[in-house]
């Protein structure tokens, strides 16, 4: 019913992509990486926090206790990301079952043909980018404009206490990134109005098919509502697949950004997006056929 919807360039586009060679895929990768650490950059350096850019994070014992902190902090995400993976999970929530379905479809083409080696970097160059995205620009410059709008009403009487605005611009970042995946994994206009337009012409389409085979009438009826069925429980869980991603999403921004509040340094919540991440791309990656190269 669906299969007409969109124009399937994006499947030609991921199925010619998944045969790349490793060597070019790693290059587009470090490239994505490139351009999103040059634009959190841009937005720390418009705020006026490019010498914060790191977070706090450098070459220090300091960082690699922050770093430890954060390894074992991650135990929640690292439980939580692994407990969907499960078979009993996944059968007992149709939802997880959707979720781990969409991940296993996004990572494949980019894993396919890469060693195990070459995976590790491509999760740390993702990771890394979209931890310094959230983190020190987008919550960096939010945490900076909410701190003007503060000090504006305490100029004027009002007081604000220590860290809303820090609080603020958490609330925001995971609230934009749960609106943004949301809208990502939800239906779309185009597949809800194919949808609505098949359930309303089921009842005759079905009376069609019933006649042309001679069946009884009471059959159309019963096939047309099986059909009903099927429409409510795909866009039923269709919305139940965003809202787990955007839960998760949301989740995990309040997480990573109040453990980099609490310790200061960027590599406490680097540390623990990597090893939640990484059950992702090591279950997905398990799954794949194993090629000569990629065994390498």
């Amino acid at each position: 019913m669906l299969a007409g919807c969109g124009d399937g360039e994006e499947e030609l586009v991921m199925s010619m992509f998944s045969e790349k060679p490793a060597e070019t895929k790693l290059l587009l990768t470090l490239l994505t990486f490139g351009v999103t650490l040059g634009g959190s950059i841009g937005v720390c350096a418009l705020t006026g926090e490019a010498g914060d850019f790191f977070g706090g994070a450098s070459w220090s014992w300091e960082t690699a206790a922050a770093a430890a902190v954060g390894a074992l902090a991650s135990g929640p995400l690292v439980a939580l990301y692994a407990a969907m993976w499960m078979p009993s999970a996944r059968a007992a929530f149709p939802a997880v079952d959707s979720r781990q379905n969409g991940v296993a479809g996004t990572l494949r083409p980019i894993l396919n043909n890469l060693s195990w080696a070459q995976a590790a970097a491509v999760c740390v160059l993702d990771v890394s980018s979209t931890v310094a995205l959230q983190l020190p620009a987008l919550q960096g410059a939010l945490a900076k404009s909410f701190g003007l709008y503060a000090t504006f009403l305490q100029d004027k009487g009002v007081p604000v206490p220590a860290g809303v605005p820090e609080a603020a611009a958490l609330a925001s970042t995971a609230a934009l990134w749960g609106a943004a995946f949301y809208a990502y994994y939800a239906a779309t206009a185009e597949e809800v109005e194919v949808v609505d337009t098949a359930v309303a012409n089921a009842d005759r389409y079905y009376r069609l098919v019933a006649m042309g085979m001679a069946s009884r009438s009471g059959d159309a009826e019963w096939e047309a509502a099986l059909f009903k069925a099927a429409a409510a429980q795909w866009l039923s869980e269709k919305k139940a697949n965003s809202s787990l991603n955007a839960l998760l999403q949301i989740f995990e921004v309040v997480f990573l950004g109040m453990l980099w509040r609490a310790t200061g340094n960027l590599a406490a919540p680097l540390t623990a997006a990597l090893l939640a991440n990484a059950v992702d791309f090591a279950c997905v990656y398990r799954s794949m056929p194993r090629t000569e190269d990629s065994q390498h």
